[in-house]
C-alpha cells in the first residue's frame, strides 16, 4: 500500500521530494502547516494515493542500481 510522506524543508529534502508531486513539505517551525498537510492526506484520499505512487515511481528511477552504476562509471572515465 502506498504511503504518502510529509517532510520538513530542511537539508537536501526539498531536492528529493517535490511539494504536492511526490510528497508534502512544511516549514519546520510552522506546526500549523504540518497540521494542514496531515489533514490534507486524511481528507483527500485520491491525492494521497497519487503522490505516494509518484514518489515510488521517482524513487525507483533515482535508486536504480544499473543506472547509477552506469553514471558512476561515466564520471570515473571522464576524470
Amino acid at each position: 500500500m502506498p504511503i504518502p510522506v510529509i517532510v520538513a524543508y530542511v537539508g537536501g529534502i526539498p531536492d528529493m521530494v517535490g511539494h504536492q508531486e511526490t510528497g508534502l513539505l512544511y516549514r519546520l517551525e510552522e506546526i500549523e502547516m504540518l497540521a494542514k498537510q496531515i489533514s490534507k492526506i486524511f481528507t483527500e484520499n485520491s491525492f494521497a494515493i497519487k503522490i505516494s505512487n509518484e514518489r515510488i515511481s521517482k524513487a525507483s528511477i533515482r535508486h536504480n542500481r544499473e543506472v547509477n552504476l552506469e553514471k558512476m562509471e561515466e564520471i570515473y572515465y571522464a576524470i
